[in-house]
């Protein structure tokens, strides 16, 4: 009778430990934050918040080539914020999971807030630019 195998292995726990570093999830986190800092690429992730599109619905939805709107939609995949299901000759896209989806969601709750706030401010500072000293 063989020895049976253990659920994790201790390489496979040494690499998770290596994984999960502070300093590379760091790394991962500034680099998945890259993906998304490109206004075409935040515009692309809006649509596909609607659902499941194909490139060339992105492309006439943004007005963007083809072939630059597959180049976003590959840094995106490759950090797995999109996932890609292909079909016949076309290519489907959607947003990669519900963690991401969440993300956009909050990221567009925190934007809406700043925009208020900054909007607040501002009607603050126009209503005391009208006041006179006496």
């Amino acid at each position: 009778m063989g020895r049976t195998k253990p659920l994790l292995d201790q390489s496979r726990i040494a690499n998770t430990k290596m994984i999960m570093d502070p300093k590379r999830v760091l790394h991962l986190k500034s680099q998945i934050l890259l993906a998304l800092a490109h206004p075409t690429r935040m515009a692309i992730l809006e649509g596909l918040r609607e659902g499941e599109m194909s490139v060339g619905e992105i492309s006439d939805r943004l007005g963007l080539r083809q072939a630059n709107c597959s180049q976003h939609l590959s840094i995106l995949r490759a950090k797995r914020i999109v996932r890609r299901r292909r079909s016949a000759n076309r290519s489907y896209y959607a947003i990669g999971d519900a963690g991401a989806a969440r993300f956009l969601n909050e990221l567009n709750t925190f934007i809406r807030r700043q925009v208020s706030n900054t909007i607040v401010t501002l009607g603050g500072i126009d209503s005391s630019a009208g006041k006179t000293k006496g």
